[in-house]
């Protein structure tokens, strides 16, 4: 009697052993699997996570700055127009010049013009007109302040707009300043005088002190 008692006991205890050896495995890939999205990291990792997750969020809340790069190169077309005056000896003359070209670099502007000259005559009070053509070289000097020296020349000809038939070389050398897009130079301005109308030969030239102020385009 006592044997089977003992035998019942045994195989009690070693069914409720196997239950709860199965609970516990089924507890273990539980954890191991994590179905429901449960982080299995190490507390070291998981702190590592939550301060990274942190600075990301830190980093899209905090306002972006956006740096714009202007470019040093010239622009593409450039051009002048200026009013002048000149003393010379004998003439006079107010000068309109218009100049357009490029800026070969940030510094030099390399162009072509044309102008009209009025010239006036003090004994005689006798006006005719020139049309000057003329090639323009600027070089700027280049300053952190809106105020830039420069100097330019325009070297061409001129070719006569009144019964004159007068023709020669132009030159026009000054130096000035540009402050934003306005400019004022003082220079020296020369033009010869060549005709051969009805038959008579005549040579002479015109120079003298010139002052001129220009807006830049």
């Amino acid at each position: 009697m006592m044997e089977k008692i003992f035998s019942a006991l045994l195989t009690i205890g070693s069914i409720t052993a196997g239950a709860q050896a199965q609970n516990f495995e089924g507890r273990a890939l539980q954890t191991t699997a994590s179905p429901q999205g449960v982080s299995a990291l190490l507390p070291s990792e998981t702190s590592t996570s939550e301060a990274r997750d942190y600075a990301l969020s830190f980093s899209e809340a905090a306002p972006r700055r956006h740096y714009q790069y202007r470019s040093t190169s010239a622009s593409a077309y450039a051009g002048t127009l200026e009013l002048g005056f000149v003393s010379a000896d004998r003439n006079g003359r107010i000068e309109f010049l218009g100049s357009f070209g490029t800026l070969v670099s940030p510094t030099i502007y390399l162009g072509g013009g044309l102008g009209f000259d009025g010239y006036f005559s003090r004994p005689h009070r006798d006006a005719f007109w020139m049309l000057p053509l003329f090639v323009n070289l600027r070089a700027t000097l280049p300053t952190s302040s809106v105020v830039k020296p420069f100097f330019d020349i325009k070297p061409g000809y001129s070719l006569g707009l009144t019964h004159s038939g007068l023709h020669g070389l132009y030159l026009s050398i000054s130096g000035g300043i540009a402050i934003n897009r306005f400019t004022m130079s003082l220079g020296y301005g020369y033009q010869e005088f060549n005709s051969s109308k009805y038959f008579d030969k005549y040579w002479g030239s015109s120079g003298g002190l010139s002052l001129k102020f220009g807006v830049l385009l």
